[in-house]
């Protein structure tokens, strides 16, 4: 399905939502799948494709969606597991920074070894001790070595 095709779905389907509701359409965009039955399920079911079609207007309706709901997708990434008043605290100071309310994901990944990574769009900030070291080596090289 052309690139064109697949934008007019998804802006087909974002009207409806518009007018059937919005945030509910959404929410189910997003845990969508085929086996359970839902306005979503019948709308793509109407559509010509396969699998593959209905996964790119998805993914098309959903990023409209969230821009018209004023969200934006945040990835919070840390060494280990972060406490609900830590991760409230990471949340609010993102959403400060970005002046959207925010759709946050966590994961954990051990190689950062402590503090945080943030993905805010498609925005990294990395303030995790694995990137502060990476930072602090290539100034000693640089000052030993010089400027490369």
């Amino acid at each position: 399905m052309a690139i064109k095709l697949t934008h007019r779905c998804a802006n087909a389907l974002l009207e409806y939502a518009r007018e059937n509701g919005l945030e509910e359409l959404y929410r189910q965009a997003l845990q969508f799948d085929m086996e359970t039955p839902s306005e979503l399920k019948v709308f793509l079911e109407s559509l010509p494709g396969g699998i593959g079609e209905r996964d790119s207007i998805l993914r098309v309706f959903i990023e409209k969606a969230r821009e018209e709901l004023g969200l934006l997708e945040a990835e919070v990434i840390s060494a280990v597991p972060l406490k609900p008043a830590q991760l409230k605290k990471v949340e609010e100071k993102l959403a400060r920074m970005s002046g959207k309310k925010l759709e946050v994901t966590t994961s954990v990944d051990p190689a950062l070894l402590g503090g945080v990574k943030a993905i805010l769009g498609g925005t990294v900030f990395d303030d995790s001790i694995k990137q502060k070291m990476s930072d602090m080596k290539k100034s000693i090289c640089d000052r030993v070595y010089g400027e490369q």
